[in-house]
C-alpha cells in the first residue's frame, strides 16, 4: 500500500517479552475523526499531556494533517503524525513526520 507516495511494509509486529517473542497482528492505517478516542489514549500510553481533544479533532479533520499508526484491538502500537506542507515550485507538496514507536511492552498489558 502506498500513502502519499511512500510504501508500507509491515503487516506483523513481533516484540520480545521477556526473552520470548510474541507475534501481534495489526492493522496500520490513516486515523480519522471516528478514531478520536484511540487517539486520546496516546496521553496515557506513549506521553502525558501530548494530546488535547480540541485541537486533535481539528488536525484529524484536515486533510492535510496525518497520523497513521498500527492498531490491534483499539489501541495504538505505535504511530505516525504530520502534515503536508506546500512547496514554493512545482514538483508537490512534501509530507512532514513526526514518528513514535512501542518503546517497552507495557502496552502489550493494553491488548
Amino acid at each position: 500500500m502506498k500513502v502519499n507516495g511512500f510504501q508500507i511494509l509491515y503487516k506483523e509486529m513481533v516484540i520480545a517479552l521477556n526473552n520470548e517473542k510474541t507475534k501481534i497482528e495489526y492493522t496500520c492505517r490513516r486515523l480519522t475523526e471516528n478514531d478520536i478516542n484511540m487517539v486520546m489514549d496516546i496521553n496515557k500510553n506513549f506521553r502525558e499531556g501530548f494530546i488535547c481533544y480540541d485541537n486533535a479533532f481539528i488536525f484529524l479533520r484536515n486533510p492535510s494533517n496525518w497520523i497513521y499508526a498500527a492498531v490491534a484491538n483499539n489501541v495504538i502500537l505505535g504511530f505516525a503524525y504530520g502534515y503536508e506542507l506546500n512547496r514554493l515550485n512545482d514538483i508537490g507538496n512534501m509530507l512532514i513526520l513526526f514518528i513514535y514507536f512501542l518503546r517497552n511492552n507495557s502496552l502489550l498489558n493494553c491488548i
